[in-house]
């Protein structure tokens, strides 16, 4: 039955484009996670050296 075999064409197609998508959502949020992870990782280092730059000699902080 032609009708038949259009109807489960459709339906897996359907199916199959739903799982791509989910699949290219996740890989979208996996990016974004380790975006954020790799930003918290790197803010620290990022401001010590913004710090160190302005204040080269250490004036504003309390050394000997």
């Amino acid at each position: 039955d032609w009708g038949k075999t259009v109807k489960k064409l459709i339906l897996n197609n359907i199916f199959i484009d739903h799982s791509v998508r989910f699949l290219t959502d996740f890989t979208i949020s996996l990016k974004l996670a380790l975006l954020i992870i790799g930003l918290v990782a790197v803010l620290p280092f990022a401001l010590g050296w913004l710090y160190y730059m302005f204040d080269p000699h250490g004036k504003k902080t309390p050394s000997a």
